[in-house]
């Protein structure tokens, strides 16, 4: 009984990640024509969920900017704020180290 709460409260974390990741992947690039998602700024693994009581979840999003001097840092994180507003989440935004991928150096 007490792993099946265990498999359930992780699965339920889990979803709710995904629903948070499906909202903001598809968000623009205030600069650019592409979205968060294709230039690496969020992916999955950048949404943590931490469970705050019974149906209350704290969402923290990790998003990395294409430059590490990105003066749209906050706009991004603002937009997603507005996007997630009607799930009711209590939400922490991070801003990381900006990551460089290949596809990244493409596009600038």
């Amino acid at each position: 009984l007490v792993d099946g709460r265990s498999v359930l409260r992780t699965r339920k974390m889990e979803e709710k990640a995904l629903e948070v990741y499906d909202v903001i992947r598809s968000i623009r690039d205030p600069e650019k024509p592409n979205t968060l998602e294709e230039l690496d700024v969020v992916t999955e693994k950048c949404v943590e969920v931490q469970e705050l009581g019974e149906d209350e979840y704290l969402i923290i999003i990790k998003f990395s900017p294409t430059v590490p001097h990105c003066s749209l840092a906050t706009l991004i994180g603002e937009n997603c704020s507005i996007l997630l507003l009607p799930l009711g989440l209590l939400l922490l935004f991070a801003c990381v180290a900006a990551s460089f991928s290949e596809v990244q150096q493409d596009l600038l």
